[in-house]
């Protein structure tokens, strides 16, 4: 994987010697994924391919995750800022309500100029009617800066063990968010998001308690898109 300013890069050659080489432009990437569980790592990628939107996952070796780390900041580093940047003097005081874990990632998350304008802390939120309570969502944080919207995320599968050593990032970067809404539901108030370039989108719903919603949604009403 080469990553650049303005794309990564990824040279790929199967048992055959066949390789190949796919490039995912910077203004065509919707939203990245970093999964971690000891020392087993994923990058996934989410973007706009012509009509179509593609999703490719690059498994790694957390011995490794630096350098991955370091190539996806300097890609979100180039996004636009979408949002009036904060006047915060300690960035730790934004995220100090979180758990440690969250907490910890959260801030770990932030580009070096980037600050918090919100951060939020989600329980995860279980269907309320049925024999069988599905999770609907996993414990998260939420953190917002002037780029982007940043998720901490335990796994889905809270009954699994590994669930305590495992965290997703997703990184969604708010120059390609088109338009959000917030959906009342039964279970929970829904932020809705529709991620698009070039005329493609896709969705993503996040499930949060009302009294978070409305935090997050005071801080995102004023977005607007820019050019990525």
């Amino acid at each position: 994987m080469v990553f650049e300013p303005d794309a990564i890069t990824i040279i790929e050659s199967d048992p055959a010697g066949q390789v190949t080489t796919t490039t995912v432009l910077r203004t065509a990437l919707l939203k990245i994924h970093v999964f971690v569980e000891l020392l087993y790592a994923y990058i996934e990628l989410v973007w706009v391919d012509g009509n179509a939107i593609e999703t490719r996952k690059f498994e790694y070796n957390t011995v490794g995750e630096a350098l991955i780390l370091q190539g996806i900041d300097r890609l979100r580093a180039a996004y636009s800022p979408c949002l009036p940047a904060a006047q915060v003097d300690d960035r730790e005081k934004t995220p100090a309500r979180l758990p440690l874990k969250f907490h910890n990632y959260l801030r770990g998350s932030l580009l070096p100029d980037e600050q918090l304008l919100a951060a939020i802390f989600q329980p995860a939120i279980w269907q309320r009617t049925g024999v069988l309570r599905q999770c609907l969502s996993p414990n998260r944080a939420v953190g917002i800066t002037e780029r982007q919207i940043i998720l901490v995320e335990d796994r889905k599968d809270r009954f699994s063990v590994e669930v305590n050593y495992s965290t997703v990032c997703c990184f969604y970067p708010l120059a390609h968010i088109q338009h959000m809404d917030v959906e009342v539901t039964e279970d929970a108030s829904r932020l809705k998001l529709q991620h698009g370039c070039g005329g493609v989108m896709q969705a993503t719903d996040i499930a949060l308690s009302p009294a978070n919603a409305e935090a997050v949604w005071s801080i995102l009403q004023s977005h607007a898109p820019s050019p990525p």
